[in-house]
């Protein structure tokens, strides 16, 4: 492998990295979001069912509302358990964490061929080792679907984007 092979590949990494991160990043915002509705719905729901079954215990003439908290209280069950065996709260973690590596990922190859990397023999094997990182990584981190990938891909392609063009702060998706 020569120099320019080296530098294509590095090239090609540092965009396939960008790319992951933007669909760690987009699926962990899907997560997050699931997670506040979820948990808002359940919320709302149970201090409706609370407030009606108060009103219903004091007064027997609104047998509709008795049916209708039944219904809620079946509702809220039903999301909770949602919420249990989804656990967005947990998906929303992972592909946070992993959207936020691939991101550092990124910034230690820009560091790397920018200030450390001056001979030939060390960009080949900082090659090799990348090969291997991002490897692991994909088998560490939540699956991603070949289509958003490639999705996201054509994207950055399509607004010329390169390593070169794209700032992207660090804390663009924590809490």
């Amino acid at each position: 492998m020569d120099s320019k092979e080296c530098e294509y590949l590095l090239n090609h990494y540092e965009m396939v990295v960008l790319t992951l991160h933007e669909c760690h990043k987009k699926y962990a915002l899907i997560y997050k979001r699931l997670t506040n509705v979820l948990t808002i719905l359940n919320i709302v729901l149970g201090t409706i069912t609370g407030t009606s079954s108060i009103s219903i215990y004091n007064s027997n003439e609104y047998p509709n509302y008795e049916l209708m908290n039944i219904f809620l209280v079946y509702i809220i069950t039903i999301l909770t358990s949602c919420q249990k065996i989804i656990d967005p709260s947990k998906k929303y973690e992972r592909f946070r964490n992993a959207s936020e590596e691939y991101l550092t990922m990124f910034y230690e190859i820009k560091y790397k061929t920018t200030f450390e990397l001056q001979s030939e023999e060390d960009l080949k094997q900082y090659v090799k080792q990348l090969n291997i990182n991002l490897e692991d990584k994909r088998v560490k981190f939540p699956f991603i679907n070949d289509h958003i990938y490639d999705e996201y891909k054509e994207k950055m392609c399509s607004q010329k984007k390169t390593s070169k063009d794209i700032e992207i702060p660090m804390d663009e998706i924590k809490d």
